[in-house]
């Protein structure tokens, strides 16, 4: 899969988990622009991704954000509406090989990228 642009129109995911895992060529995650509600844990992981635009619309993640592999993951701006307006109190979770991971009061402080 080179992109998500069937889930163009995906605005909740009300019992579940949402993973993105093992994309190597995948480059933006915008289809996800109309994503609001994830039931569950938001995983990224192994993809090249440099920025998480396509999430800014993410109003309530019921789990944690876990991250690992993603070399070039530095820009996590797009979880400010998130993380600020609506008070998310889960964690960000990173493993391994991610080149930055703010955590949410990194966020808060306006240190959402590196």
């Amino acid at each position: 899969m080179l992109n998500l642009n069937g889930l163009n129109n995906l605005e909740t995911i009300e019992d579940g988990n949402f993973a993105v895992t093992e994309m190597p060529l995948f480059n933006n995650i915008s289809a996800l622009s109309s994503l609001e509600f994830i039931g569950g844990t938001l995983t990224i992981n192994y993809t090249p991704l440099a920025t998480l635009n396509g999430l800014n619309n993410l109003q309530t993640l019921e789990g944690n954000l876990f991250f690992a592999y993603n070399e070039s993951l530095n820009d996590y701006c797009a979880l400010e509406n998130l993380i600020i307006v609506n008070s998310y109190s889960g964690q960000i979770v990173a493993i391994a090989d991610t080149a930055y991971t703010p955590s949410v009061q990194d966020i808060i402080d306006g240190n959402c990228n590196e």
